[in-house]
């Protein structure tokens, strides 16, 4: 009984680790992003200072990610 709990408890710590190092990865990778977030944050400005219409939308998830940030434009 005892070297299953152990067995289970040794599994679950090494998916939870798995997870991290996943985790992880991805932070990393989303480095390089900064500088393509900060060209578009700008058109979108410069979009917004000229009165020019800005068209966010989205399909699912994606359109209530949409509508949020058209929301927060006015």
């Amino acid at each position: 009984m005892y070297t299953l709990w152990w067995s289970k408890l040794m599994n679950n710590q090494n998916e939870i680790r798995k997870l991290f190092e996943i985790s992880m990865n991805t932070i990393e990778k989303s480095k390089s992003l900064g500088i393509i977030i900060e060209q578009v944050s700008n058109k979108i400005i410069s979009c917004l200072q000229k009165n020019k219409k800005l068209i966010i939308f989205g399909n699912g998830g994606s359109a209530a990610d949409a509508q949020h940030m058209a929301a927060e434009c006015i």
